[in-house]
């Protein structure tokens, strides 16, 4: 048993009015009521919200969401997790309600990463309806990927490949450290880890675009609602994503792509030397005023 697919980002922001502005007028995304008060919530597709950010006075990671296939799927992955010596959390059916979800799992991963383990997304069948974009790419594929940091790369991916069947498609070599790039299905990557001193923290969230026009409008719109740059677009040498990177309130950034490849299973692992084979250069990120 593995996991399926990313099913959901939840960040903590002190700038939650600012989140709203980027992910609907930038991004696209469709602002949605949502089971957790004060939080906003954002659908891409027939899932329930994503993307969840929750007013906090620290920015970060509240929880990385991962699908499986069914309840068998959670319990023997939950089997797993506490063979392997990791403290799982079970949730109250209120709880699992608040995730919009049928059933719900708790743990932290090697690195001290919040992880949220579910099957059964609540789907409330009214269309996502989402003007400034034509579509998003999802479905088996999840909602995108999401990146972020880990003291220990080795242990972290052994943790994902060996506890959560993750599957390890690359390795870039980092001047003290590096990255790696996983993922249970066909998307390239479905996590990112980049090693990195001190507990796990947020670096990107992507999500893919259904056409290449959706991504050069969505650049356009980034200037017009006064964000800035992470880095400018360009095409990556792993999945092939034509992408750039959009800074949010917090520091962190969106990644918004288009054109990734989809990976056969099993596939095999390699080691890339640079990141993109053209474009996205680094902006530094200035704080607001």
């Amino acid at each position: 048993m593995s996991v399926h697919s990313l099913g959901y980002v939840r960040i903590a922001s002190p700038a939650p009015q600012r989140w709203h502005t980027l992910l609907t007028e930038v991004v696209g995304l469709m602002p949605v009521e949502g089971p957790t008060p004060g939080a906003q919530h954002y659908r891409f597709d027939d899932h329930p919200a994503r993307l969840v950010i929750v007013p906090g006075e620290v920015a970060g990671l509240e929880a990385i969401g991962l699908q499986v296939q069914s309840r068998p799927s959670l319990e023997a992955l939950a089997a797993r997790l506490e063979g392997a010596g990791i403290a799982v959390a079970g949730a109250t059916r209120d709880e699992a309600r608040t995730r919009s979800v049928l059933a719900l799992l708790r743990f932290t991963d090697s690195a001290g990463t919040p992880i949220e383990l579910y099957c059964g997304p609540v789907l409330d069948h009214v269309p996502c309806v989402t003007p400034h974009v034509s579509g998003f790419v999802t479905g088996e594929q999840g909602m995108g990927h999401v990146v972020f940091t880990t003291p220990d790369l080795d242990a972290s991916v052994a943790f994902y490949r060996d506890a959560l069947g993750f599957e390890e498609r690359n390795q870039m070599l980092m001047p003290g450290g590096g990255m790696a790039f996983l993922s249970p299905n066909g998307r390239h990557h479905t996590i990112a880890l980049m090693q990195a001193p001190g507990p796990a923290a947020l670096m990107h969230v992507m999500v893919q675009m259904s056409s290449l026009d959706d991504v050069g409008r969505a650049l356009d719109r980034v200037a017009r609602h006064g964000f800035d740059l992470m880095f400018t677009l360009g095409r990556h040498t792993n999945d092939h994503m034509v992408s750039f990177y959009v800074y949010t309130p917090d520091g962190s950034a969106i990644e918004v792509g288009w054109g990734g490849i989809e990976m056969p299973m099993p596939s095999s692992l390699s080691v890339i030397t640079r990141p993109s084979i053209w474009g996205h250069r680094y902006a530094p990120f200035v704080p607001p005023a």
